[in-house]
């Protein structure tokens, strides 16, 4: 019986339990345990992903830093630049490039760095701010980049400039120093002028001419310098002391402008001013035609006068008066044997309220009379035109020697007035010295 009991009481110790397990998990209802599990299981997986994120950004955080040291170090941007010189998010910019990137800025910086010379001529702020005596806050120093501090420098230095001196013209000396001294600056038809009014009003000023030195000898029965002057030779002696900076040039002008090529012979001189005389200078340089220019900026357009010059038949004429001697005249009669050709452009009379006031001051006046085949020449007489306020006057030597300056419309409408009905005059030739001096 006992044993019966106790077999009995042995199988329902485990029912208990089962009853007792059962009860247990009774207590837990199907919603809780199903929540439980829920909650249990997913969270390891939230935790776990989380943990990689953590690390992941964790990486990239380092990676953002050591770019932003790099970056720092490499360009000199500090945290005060940070938001001046963003580079939170360039970090992965640089990372698809990868390594030959940063090779080329590294070899970019050294260039930089190569370029700098050394030592810098840094500015008193850098020197200061590198003794540690004088050492503040970096937020306080007012440093200089050694680039901008060198420029600075260099702005600062004075450049030196080469300059030449100056060379100063050796004072003229000799005859008339003075005169030429008083005209150096000015123009060539100012200069035209000054000369024509000492030669026509000072006797004094002739005498000075005559002792300038240096005279060549010509083969020539007239004199360089005349004892009394015609129209031509008056010119001529104007014009070459216009062209000359001192007493020492005045022959040698003179003589290139009274002989072809400055040959001093008889054989070369300018005779005839239509055939001669305006055409030899003006293709030597000397001289200048104004006449055509001057017709257009008046108006209207100039006229021309033909003649075919007879130069032996005038050569036999000047024998038999005595003006040339027979051993000079039989050196030019054969090339003189031909006539030549002269042509002359001038500007009518009746046109002279037009061009009269726009001839320049000094310009030489050449009368142009109509072609007569009784007569050698066509240009009869020359002179200086002078612009004053008072109106436009006409500087000239007569045959006699004497200079006289008339008022120039009055003085061609004289001229015309009383010209022959065979030879009137047409109208004026102008033309102007070249200036060697001012040119």
């Amino acid at each position: 019986m006992d044993m019966a009991k106790g077999l009995v009481q042995k199988a329902a110790a485990p029912a208990e339990k089962k009853k007792t397990n059962k009860k247990k998990t009774k207590s837990t209802s199907p919603k809780k345990k199903k929540r439980a599990l829920v909650v249990k299981k997913p969270l390891k997986k939230v935790l776990r992903k989380a943990t990689v994120k953590k690390k992941k950004i964790s990486k990239k955080k380092s990676k953002e830093k050591n770019w932003t040291s790099f970056l720092s170090q490499l360009f000199g941007t500090s945290k005060a630049k940070k938001k001046q010189n963003p580079t939170k998010n360039i970090g992965w910019i640089f990372g698809l490039a990868g390594t030959p990137l940063i090779a080329a800025l590294a070899i970019w910086r050294a260039d930089m760095d190569a370029q700098i010379p050394t030592p810098f001529p840094l500015s008193a702020e850098v020197s200061s701010a590198t003794n540690p005596s004088t050492m503040q806050p970096i937020a306080q120093q007012n440093l200089v980049h050694p680039i901008e501090a060198q420029a600075q420098v260099a702005a600062q230095t004075p450049v030196q400039t080469s300059v030449q001196p100056v060379q100063q013209e050796a004072p003229i000396t000799g005859p008339l120093a003075e005169e030429f001294t008083l005209v150096k600056n000015r123009g060539i038809g100012e200069r035209v002028v000054y000369w024509s009014q000492n030669l026509a009003e000072s006797s004094e000023f002739k005498n000075n001419l005559m002792k300038i030195e240096g005279a060549p000898a010509v083969e020539d029965p007239a004199a360089l310098i005349p004892k009394s002057f015609d129209c031509t030779t008056f010119v001529e002696t104007i014009g070459a002391l216009a062209r000359s900076k001192n007493s020492g040039e005045f022959y040698a002008n003179l003589i290139s402008l009274r002989y072809a090529d400055s040959t001093p012979h008889y054989s070369k001189k300018n005779h005839f001013p239509e055939a001669d005389w305006l055409p030899n200078n003006q293709r030597a340089g000397l001289l200048e035609d104004l006449t055509e220019v001057l017709a257009k900026s008046s108006g209207f357009e100039a006229m021309f006068e033909s003649k075919e010059i007879k130069r032996k038949e005038w050569l036999q004429s000047q024998l038999k008066t005595g003006k040339v001697s027979r051993s000079i005249a039989s050196v030019v009669e054969k090339d003189w044997e031909k006539p030549v050709q002269a042509k002359v452009p001038y500007l009518a009379l009746d046109r002279f309220d037009q061009f009269g006031p726009n001839i320049p001051n000094g310009a030489i006046l050449s009368i142009v009379r109509k072609n007569n085949s009784n007569q050698p020449v066509l240009i009869t007489h020359q002179g200086i035109v002078l612009k004053e306020e008072s109106g436009v006057f006409f500087r000239h030597s007569l045959n006699s020697g004497s200079v006289r300056k008339v008022k120039l419309k009055d003085y061609l409408m004289s001229l015309q007035a009383r010209a022959p009905q065979d030879w009137p005059v047409l109208g004026v030739n102008i033309s102007q010295m070249r200036d060697p001096i001012r040119p």
